[in-house]
C-alpha cells in the first residue's frame, strides 16, 4: 500500500514538473528555477505533516505535552533527512520541468518555422 502511494506521489510531482517547463517555455529560467523548488518544497513540508499525523504523533496522544512529545521523536536527524529529500526532489523537478521546457521550445519552433 505504502509503496503504492510512493508511485503515486512521484507520477504526480514528475506531470507536475511537465507542467511547470511547458507553461513556463516563454520566461526566464529562473522562474522555471523557482517554480520548481516552490513546488518541492510544499511536496515535503505536505509529506512531512502528513508523517507527523500520521506516524509520529498517535504514541504521543497520552502525554500531556503532545508537541514537545512529537518533537522529541522525530529529534534533528528527521529533518535532516526531510531536507536531503526535499533537494533531491528537487533535482527531480527541475530537471523533468528543464526537458519538458526544451522539448516545448523546440516544438514551437519547429512548427512557426
Amino acid at each position: 500500500m505504502m509503496l503504492a502511494l510512493m508511485a503515486f506521489l512521484e507520477l504526480e510531482v514528475t506531470l507536475t514538473a511537465i507542467v511547470i517547463g511547458v507553461s513556463l517555455r516563454a520566461r526566464p529560467r529562473t522562474a522555471t528555477f523557482g517554480a520548481t523548488a516552490f513546488g518541492a518544497g510544499a511536496t515535503a513540508v505536505g509529506l512531512v505533516f502528513a508523517w507527523l499525523v500520521w506516524f509520529v504523533a498517535p504514541g504521543c496522544l497520552t502525554h500531556a505535552d503532545l508537541i514537545g512529545c512529537t518533537a522529541g521523536q522525530v529529534g534533528v536527524q528527521g529533518f535532516v533527512y526531510v531536507f536531503e529529500m526535499a533537494l533531491l526532489q528537487w533535482a527531480w523537478m527541475l530537471g523533468v520541468s528543464l526537458i519538458a521546457r526544451f522539448v516545448a521550445e523546440r516544438r514551437v519552433t519547429h512548427v512557426s518555422g
